[in-house]
């Protein structure tokens, strides 16, 4: 069935704009390529310990009792570094729209992109405080008290790989000058796979110390060098993604004369969205996000 519906569709959309490229209502009017970073998810309801118990249901380090521990929800720190996004895009100009001297005439910017996504996740800490050794000066009397703090923390991360398409309506001030802005309406929508959830356990101990009853000195050393560290990575099931963003951005035209160099620009673009994103373990997620892109394109 669905092999028999992609050539109707096709064959569908050939019929209705070949007659618009045969007229140059549109044109082929750029090629783009960009990349960029964008913020882990600002989730209102961040994931917390039950949904990474149905992330990770087998995890051997969410088996321990966190009863006593303190939580934090919200950005965790990861050892992967910035949520990294990249895509590839074309322009189709409509040329029926008239240019004036403000405006220039819209672009449907249409594209695919590959991004790692990143959930605000979960952190339990735990510090445990004992008495480690009481000194006395010889010279003063005066008693030093030293402390052991064992320290525990386990952080929860949830990561996915998307691949989606990606379309515009772009609205750009004129061309005349180096420097022109643009703005829009844009959806993205796609395929989320790789999905896994990390769970990492730091282990420490520190020691303190302490003279008439306030801290002094601090110094600490690890169990097992730079301490105990265990990780657990867990694969989980693919996902859809939707969004909707608007494009606020800022160009910048090598040359206005010379005919090759008024044809290359360079530009920056962020980008607010709103996001859908299927976790299938736990359900649908919504989150608003931030990216920030820097961009070459080509135009004629």
């Amino acid at each position: 069935m669905k092999k028999s519906i992609l050539p109707l569709i096709i064959l569908f959309l050939g019929l209705n704009l070949s007659p618009l490229f045969a007229q140059k209502a549109v044109t082929l009017a750029e090629f783009s390529i960009q990349n960029g970073f964008s913020s882990p998810s600002q989730n209102q309801d961040p994931l917390g310990l039950a949904d990474f118990q149905l992330l990770a249901p087998n995890a051997e380090i969410l088996q321990q009792d966190l009863s006593d521990f303190d939580q934090y929800n919200g950005f965790i720190f990861n050892r992967r570094g910035n949520n990294n996004i990249s895509g590839l895009y074309v322009g189709l100009r409509f040329n029926n729209w008239s240019n004036n001297n403000f405006l220039r005439a819209p672009v449907l910017r249409l594209g695919i992109n590959q991004e790692i996504l990143s959930f605000n996740g979960s952190s339990f800490y735990q510090d445990i405080r004992t008495p480690y050794d009481t000194l006395i000066s010889s010279q003063t009397g005066n008693y030093m008290f030293v402390d052991s703090i064992a320290t525990t923390s386990i952080n929860m991360n949830y990561f996915s790989n998307k691949l989606a398409f990606d379309a515009a309506m772009i609205f750009q001030t004129t061309d005349e000058y180096r420097f022109s802005f643009h703005t829009g309406i844009g959806l993205n929508a796609g395929l989320t796979y790789n999905n896994r959830t990390e769970i990492t356990k730091d282990e420490s101990n520190s020691i303190i110390y302490f003279e008439n009853g306030s801290a002094y000195n601090y110094y600490s050393s690890y169990y097992g060098g730079f301490g105990a560290y265990e990780k657990e990575n867990i694969k989980n099931k693919s996902g859809f993604f939707f969004s909707a963003y608007v494009p606020i951005g800022l160009d910048f035209r090598f040359g206005k004369n010379r005919e090759f160099w008024k044809h290359m620009n360079l530009f920056v673009e962020t980008r607010p969205s709103f996001n859908f994103q299927s976790i299938p373990e736990i359900g649908l997620r919504t989150n608003l996000r931030f990216s920030g892109n820097l961009g070459f394109k080509v135009t004629w």
